[in-house]
């Protein structure tokens, strides 16, 4: 019978019998069986890489099915043909973008280190090949200038701090010398900025944080110029958040000052590089008794249209008419005296000449907190519409737009504005100035048909983030797109996780940070992606961050644990904030620097800065001390419990390390071993510790005083007992007040030992062993004693019925009944 058949046959056995039949294999028969097993797993065309990778894939949303599919390239189409295409393709580049944003998520990285990097690099560059095959919409400008200078710097390095790769051209680590921190310019002034924040909790008066950091970012040698154009539309922002403009503290009016703030930032950009191109560019024609701002805005119009069309600013009346480019060039730059000036000379067309002046609109905005009332919003989308939809002679003006476009910011229209994007070719000519445009008609906003800021966020998803970064070149400008979007998180995520912006993860902690002092975060809502369910975990950003300085600076790591319990949203919860500080005292073990080495915490604590008062402090350093404890974190439980003042607390820890030391003494000495130095010198360091605590007890009559007592005494007892000291070891037992000198003390010394501290739990089964075996070591050396008969028995009933939590072991117990019958047959001899 062949191997099969007989393992059939056993089979048929065991199920006819219902009872186990051995089935006996040699180790070289499982091993092969298990080799046979593997090979049949992974035969065929199975590829342990390729399955990862997909799996990866997967969890980020992205079938890689996409692969088994042929591409299918679209027919070329001109921009008016296109139709229905360029949603697709704006809904293709966005889902590009969320596949880079998931595949760079903290945790797929970490999983990532276990799958080979070519294999998925490779199935991930095919599928967003093929997602590319769509061209960008039209009129998403593609041909602005950008400031800023791209990757800060040239040598990358990075440094893994928690999850997320911070890259800043020198490694953030300790240096060789003493462990200090050695960081770059910049990082050294977020840092900075970051404990002048701290520190404000602690004055009643505002602290306004976006400036600090701006100064951080700019103040260094070759400033990235996109990491401060953010910081300063942040400060911009913060600055009109405070103001107010007397209006009440509603989210509505939140939003608005917030928009109002980014639009400062997008006039004052465009002031500045308006003046810079006349300043460029001296050929002013024009010469008179305008404001000077009016005549740096007429002579930008004349260099920009030089070859275009002639004008009346450099030509006279043969040339066209510019008042009403001038009116929109002046509140693109933030002069709304010059746009007044500028809108005396605007006229209507023959069409709606019954309109009251283009001055009397603006002076409204203006004084109505650039906002328009009901009706000359009406009057505005009416005029906009009979241009927009009746062409003529006037839509041919090269000119045109700027009418369309001035009317259509003052009243914000999302109807108008739609309709201006399907009828004016190329209407804005700048990224800044797109952003500028919608952003102010979302601020003007009043009626719910109005362009609000739930419909900026959504126009500004329309394209990814490859776009707006110029395919990751600029990576701060989509950044910048959406903090000015109040977009706020999902910029947090982009520069926290997205592989475009690996040099900016230090930006991402710290504008979080910014964003919740100026209690921006939330301003977005349900508009700001990032508070989707694939967003970042702020709270896990910030504290990873903070991480890395629990080494090197204790206070600074501790700031940003605790900010980052803020950025939960728990910043009154005291165990999260003890927990944090339990997680710094592990990582960085500086006890004396965070705990005060046992006295009151210093004034600039961190502790002293987010919490209120002595009791609340007194409350976390309790609960943290009490989760050492209960993850058997001695040491760190002992010092956090000095630092409380809790020194009974403090005692009890020390007593159970005691306890714990003689045990594995005992246990060593048993086996063999006899470390005896390596003990001893551990022992006097507790007990250091615990005469430090005893004395700031005041009293030893606690449980925890009189526990260490009685384990100073067992220490005794097997310091003699292991060197062959017998009487001495007898004599320090005398003052153990829990052992029975007979019979009749038992049920006495019980019950005393139910108020005993319950550290010696672990070491009562040897102590009553050891003390055992010396009365009898004792006796035997001299037999003129007293026989110990009566001592041990007592300890046999005494270890019959000690008190729970106490307990003898079996093994114990029955060591001491041989030794109670041995010194019988002594007494008997």
């Amino acid at each position: 019978m062949n191997g099969w058949q007989a393992l059939g046959e056993e089979s048929r056995n065991l199920v006819d019998a219902g009872s186990s039949v051995p089935i006996r294999r040699s180790f070289q028969q499982v091993a092969a069986l298990a080799n046979s097993l593997k090979n049949t797993i992974r035969g065929g065309d199975f590829n342990e890489q390729e399955v990862n990778a997909t799996r990866l894939l997967a969890r980020g949303g992205v079938d890689a099915r996409q692969l088994e599919t042929p591409i299918r390239f679209p027919a070329k189409r001109s921009v008016d043909d296109r139709g229905g295409s360029l949603e697709r393709a704006a809904k293709r580049a966005v889902y590009s973008e969320n596949v880079g944003a998931v595949a760079s998520n903290s945790a797929i990285n970490i999983l990532l280190r276990k799958v080979d990097e070519s294999t998925y690099g490779r199935k991930r560059a095919e599928i967003e090949r093929r997602q590319a095959t769509q061209p960008f919409p039209s009129h998403a400008l593609q041909t602005w200038a950008y400031p800023g200078t791209g990757h800060l710097a040239n040598t990358q390095q990075r440094a893994d701090w928690g999850g997320y790769v911070h890259n800043t051209g020198t490694l953030l680590g300790p240096s060789e010398a003493g462990g200090r921190m050695e960081l770059p310019a910049k990082e050294q002034g977020y840092i900075d900025a970051v404990s002048r924040m701290v520190e404000s909790r602690k004055h009643s008066g505002s602290f306004s944080a976006a400036p600090e950091f701006l100064d951080a970012a700019s103040g260094v040698v070759e400033a990235d110029q996109g990491i401060v154009a953010c910081w300063t539309l942040l400060k911009e922002m913060a600055s009109e958040l405070g103001t107010g403009h007397g209006s009440k503290n509603t989210h509505s009016s939140t939003v608005k000052s917030l928009l109002r703030g980014t639009r400062k930032f997008l006039e004052s950009r465009n002031d500045k590089g308006m003046a810079k191109m006349v300043q460029t560019h001296r050929g002013s024609m024009c010469i008179g008794g305008d404001p000077e701002k009016l005549t740096e805005i007429k002579n930008f119009i004349v260099y920009k249209h030089r070859d275009s069309v002639k004008l009346d600013i450099n030509t006279g009346a043969e040339g066209m008419q510019t008042s009403w480019v001038q009116v929109y060039y002046a509140l693109r730059s933030g002069h709304v005296r010059e746009a007044l000036i500028a809108a005396g000379g605007a006229k209507w067309p023959p069409a709606t000449q019954r309109m009251r002046p283009l001055k009397s609109f603006i002076e409204e905005w203006h004084k109505e907190n650039e906002t328009l009332s009901s009706s000359s919003t009406d009057d505005l989308i009416s005029v906009c519409k009979v241009w927009l939809n009746n062409p003529s002679v006037e839509r041919r003006n090269p000119l045109f737009k700027f009418k369309v476009l001035t009317l259509a910011f003052l009243c914000g229209s999302a109807d108008l504005v739609d309709l201006l994007g399907t009828s004016v070719a190329q209407p804005w000519e700048s990224l800044d100035e797109y952003l500028w445009f919608f952003v102010g008609c979302a601020q003007s906003a009043t009626e719910p048909m109005s362009f609000n800021l739930n419909k900026l966020q959504k126009r500004i998803r329309e394209f990814s983030g490859s776009f707006y970064s110029r395919e990751g070149k600029a990576p701060m400008m989509y950044a910048l797109v959406l903090l000015a979007s109040l977009q706020f998180k999902a910029a947090i995520q982009f520069l926290a996780q997205d592989s475009m912006a690996e040099s900016y993860r230090s930006e991402a902690v710290h504008m979080a940070l910014v964003l919740y002092h100026h209690k921006m975060l939330e301003a977005g809502m349900n508009g700001d992606v990032g508070t989707s369910a694939t967003g970042v975990d702020l709270g896990v950003l910030v504290e990873s961050y903070g991480h890395q300085f629990t080494r090197s600076n204790s206070f600074l790591a501790l700031n940003y644990y605790l900010l980052a319990v803020d950025l939960r949203g728990t910043s009154r919860d005291m165990k999260r904030i003890a927990n944090a500080l339990r997680r710094v005292i592990l990582e960085s073990r500086d006890y004396y620097g965070l705990l005060g080495n046992g006295g009151r915490l210093a004034l600039d604590h961190p502790l002293m800065l987010f919490l209120k008062g002595g009791a609340e402090i007194d409350e976390v350093l309790f609960l943290a001390a009490q989760e050492c404890e209960r993850f058997s974190e001695n040491e760190e439980a002992y010092a956090i419990y000095m630092a409380a003042g809790r020194h009974s607390k403090a005692l009890g820890i020390i007593n159970v390390q005691i306890s714990q030391t003689l045990q594995g003494w005992v246990h060593q000495a048993y086996g063999g071993l006899r470390d005896f130095e390596r003990i001893q010198h551990e022992l006097m360091s507790l007990a250091k510790k615990g005469k430090d605590a005893a004395s700031r007890m005041g009293v030893l009559d606690s449980p925890q005083g009189e526990g260490f007592k009685l384990l100073e005494a067992i220490a005794g007892i097997f310091r003699n007992f292991f060197q062959d000291r017998f009487p001495d070891a007898v004599g320090c037992a005398n003052s153990i007040s829990f052992f029975p000198s007979s019979r009749c003390e038992v049920a006495t010394k019980v019950e005393y030992l139910k108020s005993v501290d319950h550290a010696l739990v672990h070491i009562l089964s040897d102590v009553l062993r050891v003390y055992a075996t010396a009365l009898v070591k004792k006796y035997e050396e001299n037999t003129g004693d007293d026989n110990p008969s009566e001592r041990i028995s007592a300890l046999v009933a005494f270890a019959r019925i000690v008190p729970p939590p106490f307990v003898v072991g079996k093994e114990v117990f029955k060591e001491l009944e041989a030794l109670s019958s041995k010194v019988l047959d002594y007494r008997r001899d």
